[in-house]
């Protein structure tokens, strides 16, 4: 499976809350920064950190589907995808809509760190670490 190919089927475990995917596609160590991260700080580390998002995503949202726009390996073990987040929070029904990148670093075919950004251009360029 590419690279790709991974952190498409990521995207879709995330779309349904599916942790078990998730867990699977991604290393022991996974360090996971959701968009809550810039404003709160938020970082999610291992397969409890996994967990634990997967529960703060359903705890604030009652609806989540992430439409996928397009996927690249802009370098090896770099993945970049510009997608969609289309939400309905619990506490407001009103639609979400938030162009958002998806970044995601892997090593031996799996998820080690995942990162969402707003500035889907700077994701575009910026470098694997």
């Amino acid at each position: 499976m590419s690279n790709t190919d991974v952190a498409a089927r990521c995207i879709e475990a995330i779309s349904r809350r599916d942790v078990e995917t998730l867990a699977a596609l991604s290393t022991d160590d996974v360090v996971v920064r959701p968009l809550r991260a810039v404003l709160e700080d938020t970082v999610y580390r291992g397969r409890d950190g996994v967990e634990q998002w997967m529960h703060d995503i359903a705890e604030t949202w009652l609806e989540l589907r992430v439409e996928v726009e397009q996927i690249s390996e802009p370098e090896p073990d770099y993945v970049v995808a510009l997608v969609t987040l289309r939400a309905r929070g619990h506490g407001s029904t009103a639609p979400t809509e938030m162009p958002v990148a998806l970044t995601a670093r892997l090593r031996d075919g799996l998820v080690a760190e995942a990162a969402v950004s707003t500035d889907r251009e700077a994701a575009l360029r910026a470098r694997a670490r």
